[in-house]
């Protein structure tokens, strides 16, 4: 009689090699064999973390990471610039100073607070109040004119109602 094979007396392949329990591999890797009925084997892969000495390295000066610096009179060409455009249109002079002259507008941002310039707002109507507040007095004169006439002509259509 011949013997029956089981899925656990799966017979072994010389070129395949096999991990042992003893000997723990980092990476091991996936075998295929060529017939058809073996299973594949795959193992998953594990990264073991190396410890990197830590050597000492110079620190670069700090001046060496920093952008471009402005001069005083840059600065200020630039801030005139900002003051003129906010005056004459009431808002925007930093984005378009930004993009003028190429530099961020957190910069001029940063240049206005330490000159102690007021930020720009928009223009406001003061003339205009008194304006509107007289045009308002008058129309309120006109109403009470207009509901006393009202009344009175209430009164009016209400005897006459009452005649027919």
């Amino acid at each position: 009689m011949a013997k029956k094979t089981t899925k656990a007396q799966v017979p072994k392949n010389p070129t395949v090699k096999t991990p042992t329990a003893k000997t723990p591999t980092a990476k091991t890797p996936t075998v295929k064999t060529p017939t058809a009925k073996t299973p594949t084997v795959k193992t998953p892969t594990v990264k073991t973390p190396t410890a990197k000495a830590k050597t000492a390295k110079p620190k670069a000066p700090k001046a060496q990471n920093r952008g471009k610096r402005y001069s005083n009179t840059e600065k200020a060409e630039i801030l005139t610039f900002v003051d003129k455009h906010n005056a004459e249109k009431g808002r925007g002079g930093a984005a378009t100073a930004s993009r003028k002259y190429k530099v961020s507008q957190l910069t001029i941002g940063n240049w206005l607070k330490e000159a102690g310039s007021p930020s720009p707002s928009r223009k406001t109507k003061t003339g205009d109040i008194s304006k509107v507040l007289k045009r308002l007095g008058d129309i309120h004169k006109k109403m009470a004119k207009v509901e006393e006439e009202l009344g009175t002509l209430r009164k009016e259509y209400a005897t006459l109602k009452g005649q027919l």
